[in-house]
């Protein structure tokens, strides 16, 4: 969970252009919609953990003249006829 309240002073305070009756926050916490809206510049800031993405798509395949083993054969097993059930004598 992303807890706004440790970079609530990171953040600037930037309200929309319906929003300036918003007073301007110098100092002090902001909501955490205001973070919110800010966190892509913070988080180039501060960097973040995550990795890179990995790329994807077509793989590269199997190299040039690289042979590949034939495959095991196995016999095929057929197996015997199941024999009928009797039906059950009605006393």
């Amino acid at each position: 969970m992303f807890n706004y309240g440790q970079h609530g002073k990171r953040a600037l305070s930037l309200p929309r252009s319906w929003e300036r009756y918003l007073p301007q926050k110098s100092e002090g916490f902001l909501s955490p919609s205001m973070v919110q809206r800010n966190m892509q510049r913070i988080i180039t800031e501060i960097g973040t953990p995550a990795n890179l993405p990995k790329p994807r798509g077509y793989s590269d395949g199997r190299t040039t003249g690289m042979i590949q083993a034939p495959r095991t054969r196995h016999q095929v097993i057929k197996k015997a006829k199941q024999p009928e059930p009797t039906p059950p004598i009605a006393v």
